[in-house]
């Protein structure tokens, strides 16, 4: 793959536009990522981030609930059928517009491979997001998703710590989980914590993103294999119908003959398996 896309999500406000921000100042790029204003939302459509390095920061609509609806949205996002650069339309918007949603899933490049999902300290939902992220937790352990939560705070909070509840809410574990100063919001210098906080944050994702791809590509491959399997098992009962047909073979001695067949392919996968096993380098 050309390049890792990284999704940065999270609710309206928490902050995921001042967290890509923080990460262009940090590498000596331009700020350039829309963040809120007045409470209006500041990012409308997929907009990607770093396009200089071996990968992208993802930027995304923030949600004001967890409801089916922007589960499947996120659903688009992840698998590619809402492409970086698209706008993201929701039925609520002031002036709705048709979504572009392509059929099928894109192929892995075209993916989201790994998540940051980014929450404010002070969110007044905060306490609800375990819950309400249930659905969310599930989906990302099917996908073979590993998130990485990142908590931002806008002032002093001394020794407070809200890692634990943002590993539960998003499922992500304890060791990919950070509090970070929102110094964008605050107006202020990086500190040496947070600049090193801020890379091991993307550390973090780019590994969740190397295990995704890796699991997807596997899978991938069952797929076609089990394809092929059952492409071979049709050929052969199409072959099978037609010499019946044509020699008057009973149908027990079809089924017999099948039953064998099928028994010395798998005793073959078996010793292949195993072949390949002991000569492994890793064995």
């Amino acid at each position: 793959m050309e390049s890792v896309n990284i999704l940065v999500f999270g609710p309206t406000g928490a902050g995921k536009s001042c967290f890509i921000n923080s990460v262009l100042r940090l590498f000596g790029f331009p700020e350039r990522c829309v963040t809120q204003d007045a409470g209006d939302e500041g990012t409308l459509h997929m907009e990607s981030f770093l396009e200089k390095f071996n990968f992208l920061l993802v930027d995304s609509r923030g949600f004001f609930n967890l409801k089916g609806a922007y589960m499947k949205e996120l659903q688009n996002i992840l698998s590619g059928r809402i492409q970086i650069n698209d706008m993201i339309c929701r039925k609520d918007d002031e002036q709705p517009k048709w979504q572009n949603i392509a059929k099928e899933a894109a192929p892995l490049p075209g993916r989201i491979h790994g998540l940051i999902c980014v929450l404010d300290f002070d969110d007044g939902r905060f306490e609800q997001y375990r819950v309400k992220m249930e659905e969310y937790r599930q989906f990302f352990k099917e996908e073979g998703y590993s998130p990485v939560s990142v908590v931002l705070h806008k002032r002093d909070i001394g020794d407070q710590d809200r890692t634990t509840d943002a590993a539960l809410a998003v499922g992500a574990a304890a060791d990919r989980t950070f509090q970070l100063t929102n110094h964008i919001a605050m107006e202020t210098d990086f500190s040496d914590e947070s600049k090193s906080t801020i890379v091991e944050i993307l550390e973090s994702a780019l590994i969740g993103a190397e295990q995704y791809a890796r699991l997807t590509m596997l899978g991938d491959k069952r797929k076609k294999t089990e394809i092929k399997r059952q492409k071979d098992r049709l050929d052969m009962d199409i072959f099978l119908k037609r010499m019946q047909s044509k020699y008057l073979f009973k149908d027990e001695e079809i089924a017999k003959f099948k039953e064998s067949c099928l028994e010395e392919r798998s005793e073959e996968r078996r010793v292949g398996k195993e072949c390949r096993s002991r000569w492994s380098p890793y064995h």
